[in-house]
């Protein structure tokens, strides 16, 4: 797998009000902007919304001269409540990107590559995976597809097949087999972890 997938999969600093969606082996990157965030959950019982918010903070805190604003802390907690039991993961890698704090111009986390494998790993269960794609569709095409290839092993979120707007209601898939449906709150879940993330995690 590429640190270029595993950077752009953990975008979070993107806090910004953009979407860019690429289709390419370096997968989707920053965040969006607007809406609520959901107070966080975790199945393993072992963490807390308030360690989860203590972690989104000390990682917005952290990046805040590599341009994460009032949002961040927003976003953080939205893409934690979609990790379900990989939650502790996430903290993980929060707390290790927290420090030491990252500079321009680069803003790379290159120390923290093995937390971040960590926490994808826990998501996807056939790891390592080559690389995450996403399709804007046009009505009548659900608003968005996005797919992360294990080995042989596919794992397919189909969003907005109903209606585009948020939030949005997601079919996860794993081998073209339904495990679940979820929702994302915002356009965040498009741009990094979306509400699939636990159903996933647990499809082992």
């Amino acid at each position: 797998m590429s640190h270029s997938f595993l950077w752009a999969l953990l975008a979070l600093a993107a806090c910004g009000a953009e979407v860019r969606v690429e289709r390419d082996s370096d997968g989707v990157g920053a965040g969006a902007a607007g809406g609520g965030a959901p107070s966080a959950t975790s199945s393993t019982g072992d963490s807390t919304p308030d360690a989860l918010k203590e972690a989104c903070a000390a990682w917005c805190e952290a990046r805040t001269a590599c341009g994460a604003d009032e949002t961040c802390l927003e976003a953080c907690l939205e893409l934690g409540s979609y990790l379900g039991p990989c939650v502790l993961s996430f903290e993980t890698w929060l707390h290790c990107s927290a420090s030491p704090p990252p500079e321009p111009p680069s803003c790379d986390q290159p120390g923290c590559s093995v937390e971040g494998e960590d926490l994808l790993a826990c998501v996807y269960p056939a790891w390592p995976c080559e690389n995450r794609e996403c399709w804007i569709g046009v009505s009548p095409e659900p608003a968005m597809v996005c797919e992360v290839s294990c080995g042989a092993v596919v794992y397919e979120s189909i969003c907005g097949e109903d209606s585009p707007e948020f939030p949005r209601d997601c079919v996860c898939l794993v081998d073209g087999a339904t495990v679940g449906q979820c929702q994302n709150l915002t356009a965040r879940g498009s741009s990094s972890f979306d509400c699939c993330s636990a159903l996933f995690a647990e499809s082992e």
